[in-house]
Parts: structure tokens; C-alpha cells; sequence
């Protein structure tokens, strides 16, 4: 806090530098686990719709009869084991799990070439043990904080998977709209 000309204390309207680097970590680790989730989430759909497609041909025009109902049964119970153990090992497990601070440095480091490691050595000295001058810190620290407050965080994180699964999903479901309207059969 700073003095006023009056004496009085003064509110601190700014983050210092490690605040700030802190801040657009914490936010670059969220913005990754959240992608990585949405990912698998909408890879899980992109599956069981096209699941869902490839079974309702079948049993429509490949399989003679159809389907019989223990059939029936074995396709969905591997179906709905296969979806909850890739939902608890894609989905479960890293919501649960936090993202490595170096990881997230590395991420926004590709994203601003004009970090040229600054970033991410700072947040590995800052997390080792070891002794380090205050004035090494210090510079690093301002140089990580002004190139970061350049740097649009959300562009850093890559979220091209999840793009194409989503074009994958939304393909998934037209085709599988367009199934259930051309098809003289029903599909339920």
C-alpha cells in the first residue's frame, strides 16, 4: 500500500509481476485441462453416434433378421463399458488432476516467441530449491510479466482436436439425421 499526500493509506490497484505470472499460469492451466475434458467428451460422442449408425445399417441391411437380442445386449454392454472407461481415463482422471506449471509455461512460450524461455525459466527457478540472486529473478520476472500482458492466453492453447472432433460429431449427427429420414425402415 502506498501513502497518500494526506497521510492516509491508498488501495493497491495493480498485481505485482509474480501475481500476474501466477494469474495467466492458473489461467493457462485451466484453459488445458477444461480443453482436454471437452475433448474427450466430444470424441465420446463423435463415437457412440457413429456406433449407433454403423449399428443401425447393420441391422437394417447386412445382418440377416437383424440382430438378436443377445447380440443386442454384448454390442451394448461393450459399448457402454468401452464409453465409461474412456470418460474415467480422459475425463475423470485429469479433472481431477492439475496441470504442471512448466507444461502450461512451455504451452504459452509456443504461443510468444518473444518469451525466448524467460517464462519458462522463471517458473523453474522459482519452483526449485535452490538459491538464486533477487535481481536474476526480479528481471525475469518483469521481462515474463510485460511480454505475457501481450500475449492473448486463450490463442496460446490449441484446440484443434476439439474443432475436428466437433466438425466429426456434427458429419456424425447429419448422417445419422439423414439415415433416419431416407430409410424406409424405422430406426428405433
Amino acid at each position: 500500500m502506498s501513502t497518500t499526500l494526506d497521510g492516509r493509506k491508498a488501495k493497491k490497484n495493480y498485481a505485482e509481476f509474480d501475481e500476474y505470472i501466477s494469474y495467466q499460469l492458473q489461467k493457462t492451466q485451466t484453459g488445458i485441462r477444461s480443453t482436454d475434458v471437452f475433448t474427450a467428451l466430444c470424441g465420446a460422442a463423435v463415437f457412440v453416434v457413429s456406433y449407433l449408425l454403423v449399428f443401425v445399417v447393420f441391422d437394417h441391411w447386412i445382418v440377416t433378421g437383424g440382430f438378436g437380442p443377445g447380440m443386442r445386449v454384448t454390442l451394448l454392454a461393450g459399448l457402454l463399458l468401452g464409453i465409461i472407461s474412456w470418460l474415467g481415463w480422459k475425463v475423470a482422471w485429469p479433472f481431477f488432476r492439475r496441470v504442471n506449471s512448466l507444461y502450461a509455461a512451455r504451452v504459452l512460450e509456443q504461443a510468444s516467441p518473444e518469451l525466448k524461455s524467460t517464462l519458462l525459466n522463471y517458473v523453474d527457478l522459482r519452483s526449485a530449491a535452490r538459491e538464486v540472486s533477487p535481481s536474476i529473478l526480479g528481471s525475469m520476472e518483469n521481462r515474463a510479466a510485460v511480454t505475457l500482458s501481450h500475449t492473448e492466453i486463450d490463442d496460446a492453447i490449441d484446440r484443434s482436436l476439439l474443432l475436428k472432433l466437433s466438425y466429426a460429431l456434427l458429419i456424425a449427427v447429419v448422417l445419422f439425421s439423414i439415415y433416419s429420414v431416407a430409410s424406409p425402415k424405422k430406426v428405433w
